[in-house]
């Protein structure tokens, strides 16, 4: 990869060599990760990922001819954000690092809001068709000549080169803004010298601390009464009788023999699991009372049929059958994405007067793409038209008091299934909210 930017002197302008060769080393890294344990997962991941890259293919040719359009490099970094959230869903864990390096540039580019370089279009075109020949050699399960490394370095290399770019631009500017270009200098100002300060000595005469003290210490006066050595009391002896010690307290020690031990119940609270009291598991004493005839018949305790291993690692919610890692992997990922499309949209419901935004958009589309990769439809499908009429509203540039209360119950009941799916239930969106939503596309088209 060769991606090294040839800045001239003179110019602003930076020339980028874009040569996008996969390593030989590449080969085996992941040509699809073993998906063959899970087809159907593996078939809504592809089916997801042409229409995406077939989007973006058609909004990168709509960039080169608009380069300052931003939308459309939002639609961009949409698509290689779903691609990276599917990607990871369904263990591609190469793929979705390539994806998000390509989001992290573009997240970078809409930062700056500047118009498209012949670097970023170059790169976009060839990170899509890279991408796109990654998802065909997953379908045909052929060993992969693609990796997350080249597209790393790749998005590293044009993120330089636009920063570099950027940084020229900024040097152009002449700084700051309003002042003359000719100002005067300090020797036109004809400032005075700076007055001399006087000399510091730091030599310190120490001869005198050596000469002995010329004073007479005996002509000095205490303000006490004067020391009589010959006083009797200074010549009595001490007491040189040994302290006694103080009397120890009385222990009285019992022997260990002779301590009463007392039987200690114990109750015992074992967890068997299924959310019963251990009083609900305690045998009933008249039960134990068994007969001890011989020739009583014997009793048939019917066996329960084994449970197949393979359900214990899929989870069953309706007829869906959900592997309990992407169980687990979803519920994370979209319990925090509808809590943020909540606060969000609670937020912009007090300010109807500024744009939506872009952040709820792509929470919603988010939601939508990963809630079909578990094959939750119906969630999938209300994430969806929330997505679209919150972008209708975006075009429009304000909000509704009816448009705030529609979106704020959309997030609502996309919370609402989310729980009632992670507590074991398949659950229809509010077939009046749907029919809201739809009212809400035909009304915003007029």
């Amino acid at each position: 990869v060769d991606l090294a930017p040839e800045v001239e002197p003179a110019s602003t302008e930076a020339t980028i060599t874009l040569d996008f060769g996969t390593p030989a080393s590449a080969a085996g890294k992941e040509g699809g990760n073993d998906l063959s344990e899970d087809d159907e997962m593996r078939e809504i991941f592809l089916e997801e990922a042409r229409e995406v890259l077939e989007s973006a293919l058609a909004a990168h040719a709509e960039w080169v001819e608009a380069p300052h359009e931003l939308a459309l490099a939002t639609t961009l970094r949409r698509a290689f954000h779903t691609l990276k959230g599917s990607s990871r869903m369904v263990g591609l864990k190469d793929f979705g690092e390539a994806a998000w390096a390509c989001e992290q540039l573009y997240n970078s580019h809409l930062a700056d809001q500047r118009a498209a370089s012949p670097a970023l279009l170059d790169f976009t075109a060839w990170s899509l068709g890279h991408l796109a020949g990654w998802v065909d050699e997953i379908a045909a399960g052929s060993v992969s000549e693609h990796d997350a490394g080249t597209v790393v370095r790749a998005a590293a290399a044009v993120s330089r080169a636009e920063a570099e770019e950027s940084a020229v631009e900024v040097a152009d500017l002449a700084l700051p803004f309003g002042f003359p270009p000719d100002l005067p200098s300090a020797a036109d100002l004809d400032l005075a010298a700076p007055l001399a300060l006087p000399e510091v000595s730091f030599d310190l005469d120490l001869a005198s601390l050596d000469a002995p003290p010329t004073a007479d210490d005996s002509k000095l006066t205490s303000e006490h009464a004067a020391f009589d050595l010959t006083a009797p009391a200074l010549l009595d002896p001490f007491d040189l009788l040994p302290t006694e010690p103080l009397p120890l307290a009385d222990v009285i020690e019992d022997d260990p023999a002779d301590l009463p031990f007392d039987l200690i119940d114990l109750d015992l609270a074992l967890d068997f699991g299924d959310g019963a009291s251990p009083s609900s598991h305690a045998a009933d004493p008249s039960a134990l009372d068994l007969p001890l005839d011989p020739g009583a018949p014997e009793i048939d305790v019917e066996e329960s049929e084994p449970v197949p291993e393979d359900d214990d690692l899929v989870k069953l919610i309706g007829p869906l059958r959900v592997s309990i890692p992407l169980f687990n992997i979803y519920l994370n990922e979209a319990d925090e994405l509808s809590r943020r499309l909540s606060t969000e949209l609670a937020e912009w419901a007090m300010e109807l007067h500024r744009p939506i935004g872009e952040s709820p958009i792509a929470l919603a589309h988010s939601l939508a793409g990963s809630s079909a990769t578990v094959g939750f439809a119906d969630l999938s499908a209300l994430a969806r038209a929330l997505e679209h009429a919150e972008a209708r509203t975006l075009a429009i540039g304000q909000g509704t008091p009816e448009e705030a209360r529609l979106f704020v119950d959309a997030a609502e009941e996309i919370r609402r299934l989310l729980h009632q799916f992670a507590a074991g239930f398949l659950k229809e969106p509010s077939p009046e909210l749907m029919a809201r939503l739809t009212a809400h596309e035909i009304s915003s088209a007029k």
